[in-house]
């Protein structure tokens, strides 16, 4: 039981270090505010998929993406995270493994 409680403490104190900017500038009020909200994202597009890694930085709680076309190859020259390894996969699927991917917490 010590060890857990330490370990949640290291926790604490590492989220706090990651988001010292944050923190300071909103406020620890607002921080927690955007630390659980729940967050829905409406297409994948160029803009779609900028959004989910940014909330996800920022430390919201859950994102979820909405959109029912796949990664083509047209969508490369304007994507900032799709490549040639997403081709014919679902791009919500994509943009939401990319948010994670970009989790602090």
């Amino acid at each position: 039981m010590e060890h857990e409680n330490r370990n949640n403490k290291t926790d604490e104190l590492t989220i706090v270090k990651i988001y010292d900017r944050i923190l300071r500038l909103l406020g620890e009020n607002r921080f927690h505010t955007i630390s659980s909200l729940k967050i829905g994202v409406a297409g994948c597009g160029i803009l779609g998929q900028i959004l989910p890694p940014i909330f996800s930085r920022l430390g919201v709680a859950e994102i979820r993406t909405l959109d029912k076309d796949i990664v083509k190859i047209e969508n490369l020259p304007n994507s900032l995270f799709f490549n040639k390894a997403h081709l014919g996969l679902p791009k919500s699927v994509i943009a939401t493994s990319i948010a994670k991917q970009y989790a602090l917490k």
